[in-house]
């Protein structure tokens, strides 16, 4: 399968959400504040909209932040698997 963005299979791993059943229109906006964090700050924030500490731009996104925290979950255990740093693991979401 293509990806838009093409990394280095030993320093990088993935995860790819493929029809998950959210709106785009949300996906877009989670990805745009997730962008560029690491994996521990991203999963924070979106939990925090989970438990609705936070919102982005005044909403919340339950369905779509409980798909997209699985995904980051995802990610984080193709990372461990490959025996990378979890620490190191900067998030780049693209909806």
């Amino acid at each position: 399968m293509k990806y838009s963005m093409q990394m280095d299979p030993k320093i990088s791993a993935r995860a790819y959400g493929r029809a998950m059943r959210i709106s785009t229109r949300h996906s877009i906006e989670i990805c745009r504040a997730i962008r560029g964090k690491n994996l521990q700050k991203a999963k924070a924030m979106l939990q925090s909209i989970a438990t609705r500490q936070m919102s982005l731009d005044g909403k919340y996104y339950t369905n779509a932040i409980g798909e997209m925290l699985s995904l980051l979950q995802s990610a984080e255990s193709n990372v461990k698997a490959k025996g990378l740093d979890v620490n190191k693991l900067i998030v780049m979401a693209s909806a």
